[in-house]
């Protein structure tokens, strides 16, 4: 059973345009996928795992042509995006633990992100949440604080706790900007 999209990530989409660009990156379970399709937004889908994205293809089968889910779900490797760069005004990256396992590779991937986003756009993130003897990547929210601004992003919304399924994850928006940008 695939987790609802998480509530909170629906409600801070909903007034956008559909026509906003956005990148999820790391499909997973299609937890957020699916929504995005269905709001009718412009979006594109990276996963690592090629299982993965033939299994979101099928599962959105009936909402896209066959070539347009070949188009906006594909797969990819996570440390450098088949895009060129600011072609995205919001970006998503939930399910890390599932596909990144090193601090480093994260901060790679959000390097990538960073770069893909056109200058003023947003990206929302779901890490897991550090807990006691947790030997996995996980977050408390000041090291996610300290990672992504260290990858050039500006927080717009302070960690709050999510859950996907069982696990508790940090959620939080980000935002690319010049520092002479007010906010």
């Amino acid at each position: 059973m695939v987790d609802a999209p998480s509530e909170h990530l629906l409600r801070t989409l909903a007034p956008l345009p559909p026509s906003w660009r956005i990148l999820e990156v790391i499909g997973g379970e299609g937890r957020h996928t699916e929504a995005l399709a269905r709001l009718g937004f412009d979006f594109y889908t990276l996963d690592v795992d090629e299982e993965v994205v033939r299994w979101l293809r099928d599962r959105l089968r009936g909402l896209l042509s066959p070539e347009e889910l070949e188009r906006r779900i594909r797969q990819s490797g996570l440390l450098r995006f088949p895009f060129e760069d600011e072609q995205f005004d919001w970006a998503l990256v939930y399910h890390v633990g599932d596909r990144i396992h090193t601090l480093r590779d994260f901060r790679y991937m959000m390097g990538e992100v960073f770069r893909v986003l056109k200058w003023g756009a947003w990206v929302s993130v779901g890490v897991p949440e550090r807990s006691e003897g947790s030997g996995e990547l996980a977050f408390t929210p000041e090291s996610l604080h300290a990672e992504m601004e260290a990858a050039g992003f500006v927080i717009a919304e302070e960690p709050h706790r999510e859950h996907e399924g069982t696990r508790p994850v940090l959620g939080a928006i980000y935002r690319k900007v010049h520092e002479e940008t007010p906010l």
